[in-house]
């Protein structure tokens, strides 16, 4: 705890945030503690393994302004490497174990997610660097599941947009379209604030104010992962 509240203190100082990724409840409490403003993951997971939803642990959070950036599909994306490679050619027994235990915990994580939501509490899309089986350029992944955990597609739009400069202290220059900000944009198909899915429909991307070249259309498909069938 010295060592946690040293760091935030001295962030704090140099008016710089923070953030702790944690995969345990001991660990976002020492965090809550030490005044972290970001719980990265936040999984509720107790000493001897067990999952269990701490509504005053998450209470906290909220009364403590912190923001929530669960990444959801890091996990997603680690069960779909091996359910495409149980369709391709089968799973050994212990691929099968950790799909089964990845595919328990998705499914633990999700409704941990909900009651964070109906709570009130600020949770974001974030990608964890995109490391793993998590490739970069599919973020719009996060935001469906933070949809699915219980959002409303606006909110989801939200969650990676004004709602995530807000989490990175950047809002004052980015996350929404506003005189006097910088003019990061997007251009779809569709309306993402009916259906999160239209984020994929990109067909321009600004930067402020100047047009990116994203590269062939084949290069742009590639960095899609695709889900398995089934």
């Amino acid at each position: 705890m010295d060592e946690l509240k040293a760091i935030t203190e001295e962030a704090h100082k140099f008016g710089k945030l923070t953030a702790a990724h944690c995969v345990s409840t001991q660990g976002t409490v020492n965090s809550l503690e030490a005044g972290v403003d970001m719980i990265i993951h936040c999984v509720f997971k107790e000493a001897d393994g067990s999952d269990v939803f701490r509504p005053e642990v998450a209470e906290r959070i909220g009364r403590q302004g912190a923001y929530v950036n669960p990444t959801l599909h890091v996990g997603r994306s680690r069960n779909w490497v091996l359910r495409h490679k149980k369709e391709r050619e089968g799973l050994t027994p212990e691929e099968q174990r950790r799909l089964d235990s990845g595919l328990r915990d998705l499914e633990t994580r999700m409704e941990d997610c909900r009651r964070m939501q109906e709570m009130g509490l600020r949770v974001v899309t974030g990608s964890d660097s995109s490391w793993g089986d998590y490739q970069l350029g599919n973020t719009v992944y996060e935001a469906e599941l933070l949809v699915a955990s219980g959002y409303s597609a606006t909110k989801g739009v939200l969650s990676v947009t004004g709602e995530a400069a807000k989490a990175l202290g950047i809002d004052d220059v980015t996350g929404t379209l506003e005189p006097g900000k910088e003019a990061d944009i997007i251009v779809v198909d569709g309306n993402p604030a009916d259906d999160i899915n239209a984020l994929w429909n990109v067909n321009e991307v600004f930067l402020a104010g100047r047009r990116v070249d994203r590269g062939s259309p084949e290069s742009v498909a590639a960095n899609r992962q695709m889900p398995p069938r089934g």
